[in-house]
C-alpha cells in the first residue's frame, strides 16, 4: 500500500512525518510501500457470510390533508468465514513479544479461542426507523 509515508517531510529531530506532506504516487514510483502482504498456499478460497434484511412500511391517512408514512428497516451482515478453514488469525502476546498463527475456531497460546472468522460478529447492527409526514392543502374548486 502506498500512502505517501516514505516521501513525507519530517520535523527536525522527530521520527514522525508531518501530516499531508507525502505523495502516494511518488512512493509508488520509488517502490517504497508502507505496507505489503505475502500469500502462500491455495489461491482460491470459499468465503461465506450470512446477511439478513427486513423492511416494513405503512401509510396512514390521519385526515384528508395529512398522512403519515412509517418504515422500519433492519440489516445484519455476518462476518466472512472460509468453508475449508483456509484462513488464519494471528495470536499476539502482550507487548508484541511473540506471535503464532491460529486456525479458525481453535485456541491460541495467548488469547484463548478464536472465532471461525477473522473477526467476530458485529453486535451493533444497522437499524433505521423513518417517519415522514405529508400535508396537502386543497384549494376551493
Amino acid at each position: 500500500m502506498f500512502t505517501g509515508f516514505a516521501t513525507s517531510q519530517y520535523k527536525t529531530g522527530s521520527t514522525q512525518p508531518v501530516a499531508d506532506t507525502g505523495y502516494d504516487f511518488a512512493d509508488f514510483l520509488l517502490g517504497l510501500p508502507q505496507q505489503t502482504s505475502l500469500q502462500s498456499g491455495a489461491t482460491s478460497y470459499n468465503f461465506r457470510a450470512n446477511a439478513f434484511d427486513f423492511f416494513v412500511q405503512d401509510d396512514w391517512r390521519f385526515r384528508s390533508n395529512l398522512s403519515f408514512n412509517l418504515g422500519l428497516r433492519y440489516e445484519y451482515n455476518g462476518p466472512y468465514t472460509e468453508a475449508a478453514n483456509q484462513i488464519a488469525n494471528l495470536d499476539v502476546a502482550p507487548g508484541f513479544a511473540a506471535a503464532v498463527p491460529v486456525l479458525p475456531g481453535h485456541a491460541g497460546a495467548f488469547d484463548g479461542t478464536f472465532p471461525a472468522s477473522l473477526a467476530g460478529a458485529i453486535r451493533n447492527h444497522d437499524s433505521e426507523f423513518c417517519v415522514s409526514t405529508a400535508v396537502c392543502e386543497h384549494g376551493d374548486e
